[in-house]
């Protein structure tokens, strides 16, 4: 959880001082659950943004170009705390936010740039019980796997540390969002995780393997559950210093590429994306930093499009329902090393 620092003009030391203090306090806070019990409707406001908002023609950070972005609303107060993302076909956009529920929405896009977006429909996560939970430990969903040609989706939701697993998930269908789990899968492995560290990012491998990220607390090395037909193996990642990764997702046959998200009340809020190869002792090639004064907040989730042979990447915040955080979408271009 985190804050935006607000790249605004005369705003005080003091000022953000005071902003992210109020922020940290809310880490403590969380949300609560959405309190409705089927899917909703979401309308979406979109207002464009650039990646510098003391340069419009800055578009490059690291190997990133900026294909735009957004910065998202909705008059239906479930909407916020997105917290995974995934990309399915003709523009629609999968995610699930941390008090428990599915969101949809299409982007709308004009010459390969992110220009807005319409909003799809919102609804509960509903246990293989068909339940609708309503305390915070028992919803806190903060990974999504998705494979849009079969609609089969595993989320991973700590507190209760366990993956839920769904079928027939379509974000262009409401109705396959108000479906209940086919199962529910608990770890042992993921026991000595503490109730705020759990599952932040699942991914699946080429072969089929999952890989479950930890988020953690304050070690340097986090643990990965690799899990397949030959069990569970524990791995090891290595942030970057003064990060915690939020989503992952297979760029090519055994690397990842893993979204890394810093917070601290002295600097804010910025975002890491590494190339990781899968291996026993995991650490990665930083290739982007995104960080103030470019236009950034607490990015959690994000989805892989791959259109003509290039690559392309979308982020997503998590607001936390703080009046301070704003809703991100944002587009980038994974460009060749140069």
């Amino acid at each position: 959880m985190a804050a935006t620092m607000l790249s605004r003009a005369f705003i005080t030391r003091a000022t953000i001082r005071g902003v992210l203090l109020a922020v940290a306090a809310g880490m403590v806070m969380a949300a609560e659950p959405a309190v409705f019990e089927r899917a909703e409707r979401l309308p979406l406001t979109a207002t464009s943004i650039p990646l510098d908002p003391q340069d419009a023609a800055h578009r490059d950070v690291g190997r990133l170009r900026y294909m735009g972005g957004l910065a998202l609303r909705s008059t239906n107060a479930n909407f916020g705390g997105v917290s995974a993302l995934r990309a399915g076909r003709d523009g629609w956009l999968l995610g699930i936010t941390d008090t428990g529920t599915w969101v949809s929405l299409r982007t709308v896009e004009r010459g390969g740039r992110l220009v807005g977006a319409v909003g799809g429909t919102i609804a509960p996560l509903r246990s293989d019980t068909g339940a609708v939970a309503h305390a915070k430990s028992d919803v806190d969903a903060e990974g999504l796997e998705w494979d849009p040609a079969t609609g089969d989706a595993l989320v991973s939701l700590e507190g209760d540390h366990r993956v839920m697993v769904y079928r027939g998930i379509d974000p262009a269908r409401p109705a396959s969002l108000d479906t209940n789990a086919v199962a529910t899968i608990r770890n042992p492995a993921t026991a000595r995780w503490s109730s705020n560290s759990g599952g932040e990012a699942i991914a699946t491998l080429a072969g089929g393997d999952r890989l479950i990220f930890e988020e953690g607390d304050a070690q340097p090395t986090l643990d990965v559950l690799r899990i397949g037909g030959g069990g569970t193996q524990v791995l090891h990642y290595t942030p970057p210093t003064g990060y915690r990764p939020t989503d992952a997702v297979e760029i090519e046959p055994g690397v990842m590429l893993v979204l890394n998200r810093h917070f601290a009340p002295s600097d804010g809020v910025a975002a890491a994306l590494t190339l990781v190869p899968v291996g026993a002792a995991m650490q990665g090639t930083e290739i982007a930093r995104i960080k103030p004064p470019l236009n950034i907040d607490n990015m959690e989730g994000m989805a892989l499009v791959r259109v003509a042979g290039r690559t392309f990447i979308y982020l997503v915040s998590d607001d936390n329902f703080n009046g301070f955080q704003r809703t991100l979408l944002m587009k980038f271009e994974l460009m060749p090393t140069r």
